[in-house]
């Protein structure tokens, strides 16, 4: 017997996944849904059908839609990608500045964290949540009533160049 490689769902499965998605939106105090809560909705349908399925075919339809059953791993890569990024940036202008600046500490504004953020679709509650990991952390440390996220050379046991 073959496997189809998709989903079969009915109007009742999408119903659903309005009424989720929806759902996300009201636990975020918004009258509106946005795509993250779409997403969201999606995965979670997909986590619940999926656990019913026989493994080899669950397997086979989890490497097809890992896109929306890691959402939060990708959006952690993401910041986390962000924060090294503009430490690295501001080491090497201060470097410039300095001539061969080697200091142990590096600001960065946490309001520039999340416009760059929602530049890629991560929302507020998104990297709130990604303070608190530790892969965060490991690295920065939240300062000044959460204004600004400190990076200290040296602080995870790796320097970041």
């Amino acid at each position: 017997m073959k496997h189809e490689s998709g989903v079969k769902i009915v109007v009742r499965h999408l119903e659903s996944v309005v009424r989720l998605a929806t759902s996300f939106a009201k636990m975020r105090l918004s009258p509106y849904v946005r795509e993250d809560d779409v997403s969201r909705a999606i995965a979670l349908f997909l986590t619940a059908f999926l656990s019913t399925l026989q493994y080899k075919r669950r397997e086979a339809l989890k490497k097809k839609y890992t896109s929306y059953l890691v959402l939060d791993k990708q959006h952690y890569q993401i910041l986390s990608h962000i924060l090294a990024a503009g430490v690295k940036e501001q080491c090497q202008l201060m470097s410039l500045k300095y001539g061969g600046y080697e200091g142990r500490e590096v600001l960065q504004s946490v309001t520039d964290l999340r416009s760059k953020a929602t530049e890629h679709k991560i929302y507020e509650q998104d990297v709130e949540k990604y303070f608190k990991t530790k892969a965060f952390l490991s690295h920065y440390r939240l300062i000044n009533n959460r204004q600004d996220i400190l990076w200290v050379r040296g602080a995870s046991g790796e320097e970041q160049n």
